[in-house]
């Protein structure tokens, strides 16, 4: 059956509370809702706080819930981009991706909890699992770069490279374990399988091949 009540429209009930409530399955190619600011949101408390941000896409229950001047921003998942108020530019898919990112801009996090911790860092590119923070920082891999916090211009590719990583900038650590060990060393290149990976805080050391400079 069908009712209405102050102005809402039920579907299939006889108390509708919002608008159009339908009571049962609802089948459509397209629902979008958008708003005067050309932001596009689906799930519940999406873009519950903005105030001028624009164009941004929410998709997910809690994603970009507080934000109130970021634009340009995509959130596909559930809290994705969930504390961002004025961030910019990021593109977070996945559960938790970019989580607590405030301002930081320009970021690109793929998976679950990718970027997790970031709050302001800018112009990193997370995929998989991780925890990455800082900026201009590139992480391909199962928890790479997932302890950095100050670290900057480093690129981990592999499961657990650079997965110590705190404050070193300008590594390069391509294959599974290689720099794990990495807390403040700088301006390495480690490729092959577990190549230095008990380096902590050297620096300035090529290692290619699998298990060189162990």
């Amino acid at each position: 059956g069908t009712g209405s009540n102050n102005g809402n429209v039920g579907i299939g009930t006889t108390s509708p509370g919002h608008k159009l409530t339908v009571g049962g399955s609802l089948s459509a190619h397209r629902i979008t809702e958008s708003d005067s600011l050309c932001n596009v949101k689906i799930g519940t408390n999406t873009l519950n706080n903005n105030t001028t941000g624009d164009n941004n896409v929410a998709i997910g229950s809690n994603t970009l819930c507080v934000n109130t001047e970021g634009d340009c921003n995509v959130a596909i998942g559930k809290e994705a981009l969930r504390f961002n108020t004025s961030g910019v530019s990021n593109a977070a898919i996945g559960p938790f991706a970019l989580y607590c990112n405030t301002e930081g801009g320009y970021n690109a996090a793929l998976g679950d909890r990718a970027l997790l911790k970031n709050t302001t860092g800018c112009y990193n590119t997370a995929v998989g699992r991780n925890s990455l923070t800082g900026n201009f920082n590139t992480s391909i891999g199962f928890t790479t770069l997932q302890n950095n916090t100050t670290g900057s211009c480093n690129i981990a590719i592999g499961e657990y490279a650079l997965h110590l990583g705190l404050s070193g900038h300008h590594n390069v650590a391509v294959g599974q374990h290689t720099l794990c060990s990495n807390y403040g060393g700088t301006l390495n290149v480690a490729i092959g399988k577990e190549s230095l990976r008990s380096n902590t805080t050297g620096a300035c050391n090529v290692a290619i091949g699998n298990n060189t400079l162990r």
